[in-house]
């Protein structure tokens, strides 16, 4: 909380502007106020209380006098020139751009220019090298990561901390302003800090171990990309079902082995917090449930599908069926919207399938014919296709009854009472 002795914030931004010898512009009001004056500068501009004129791309707000307006400018245009005749940016600029980061992370160097837009003088190459430095060191290459485990952004951050130096020799090549060695040096004095603390190395050591244990799982499973959590579906291929039937029996084998080695290294040690031990742990629990897909055959014995290892086909489904119902409900929240869908709903996507199609009625053209042929018998037999999960006839029994508990007095008649009894027992 701020107080002003002029006793609003209109008074104080009307004095501050009168008073300074080169005007405000609105960045350098809201950095000495640490509040928003834009809806202020912009009432006294329209009430002419002030003046503003535009400067290097920023506006400065001036005196209502022309007189004091004019020296203003004069003292504001002397202040630029100063500054574009000095070496490289502040200090204040560098922290900026390196707050920008921390507060945007994901921006692109275009993207840092833009947030700063108006705010600071134009940068060099080597400047712009360096914001491209601590983007990286936060951000990594930009490219998407598997969730975690299968990443561990964390780690590849310590070990980009470590190619910190050899980077800025490549980056931003010597020789550097004494702005840049200034903005250089104190990156480097945070990155330095876990290096002289025992704890984050130990941790670092530990992180690589299970990372090692978890990529020769990882491999002796053969997990793709599709089959990660979330995993990319434009990265599934077609597969022979006979084919991939072998392959899930080469898995099977090579896991076979696999856990075998892994008896033997960890023994009797299964409760230890060792990587292969945890692993060893979770194959005892779960290992059964990891083969055994069942295979669809024809007549002639041929394989003809191949139940998936992973669930992400029916998640994919799940996903962009909620998509479609965003689309038409306009809601975030799709929870009662998805409880109210027939089963029916999921059915429809089928058709996009030409083999369906055919299957059910020869082609589009004959579907209504094949709805005209079932009879209403059939009909009767189907899921219904309203649902309503809100149970409103019982709410609305609740609410009367909890009413005539508060007003004994107005008990409901004999017959209103049957009456509701009789409407309960249909809903149940």
């Amino acid at each position: 909380m701020h107080f002003s002795i002029d006793g609003s914030l209109r008074s104080t931004v009307r004095r501050l502007v009168y008073e300074s010898a080169a005007g405000f512009t609105h960045r350098e009001l809201h950095e000495l106020l640490k509040v928003r004056v834009h809806n202020t500068l912009l009432d006294l501009l329209r009430k002419k209380e002030i003046e503003r004129e535009q400067l290097v791309r920023v506006y400065v707000y001036l005196h209502a006098d022309l007189a004091v307006r004019n020296s203003q400018l004069e003292r504001r245009r002397e202040q630029i020139a100063s500054q574009e005749a000095a070496e490289g940016v502040t200090d204040h600029i560098v922290i900026q751009v390196l707050l920008t980061l921390i507060r945007h992370p994901g921006s692109r160097a275009a993207d840092v220019v833009r947030y700063l837009h108006g705010h600071s003088p134009p940068t060099g190459q080597g400047r712009e090298n360096l914001v491209v430095l601590v983007h990286w060191l936060i951000e990594g290459d930009g490219r998407k990561k598997p969730p975690y485990p299968f990443s561990l952004p964390h780690l590849d951050f310590f070990h980009r901390s470590g190619q910190l130096t050899q980077k800025l020799r490549d980056w931003v090549p010597l020789p550097w302003s004494s702005v840049e060695r200034r903005a250089i040096g104190h990156l480097e004095s945070l990155v330095a800090r876990p290096w002289r603390d025992e704890r984050p190395a130990n941790a670092v050591s530990r992180s690589e171990k299970g990372w090692e244990a978890f990529c020769r799982l990882r491999n002796v499973l053969r997990l793709t990309e599709a089959e990660l959590p979330m995993g990319d579906s434009c990265c599934r291929q077609m597969v022979i079902p006979a084919i991939e039937k072998e392959r899930l029996n080469e898995i099977k084998k090579a896991t076979l082995k696999y856990l075998d080695e892994l008896r033997e290294r960890v023994g009797d040690h299964t409760k230890s917090p060792d990587p292969e031990a945890v692993i060893l742990k979770y194959f005892n629990l779960y290992g059964d449930h990891l083969f055994g897909h069942p295979a669809l055959r024809d007549e002639n014995g041929s394989i003809m599908a191949v139940v998936e290892r992973t669930n992400n086909i029916l998640e994919h489904f799940f996903g962009q069926q909620k998509q479609s119902l965003r689309r038409h409900v306009g809601r975030s929240n799709l929870g009662r919207d998805m409880e109210d869908q027939p089963a029916q709903v999921a059915l429809t996507s089928n058709l996009r399938h030409t083999d369906y199609v055919r299957i059910l009625c020869g082609s589009l053209d004959n579907l209504p014919d094949a709805f005209a042929d079932l009879g209403a018998t059939m009909l009767e037999r189907t899921t219904p296709l309203h649902r309503d999960n809100r149970d409103s006839a019982l709410s609305r029994l609740v609410r009367a009854l909890l009413d005539r508990d508060d007003y004994p007095g107005s008990l409901p008649s004999n017959e209103a009472e049957s009456a509701r009894i009789a409407a309960l027992s249909t809903v149940v």
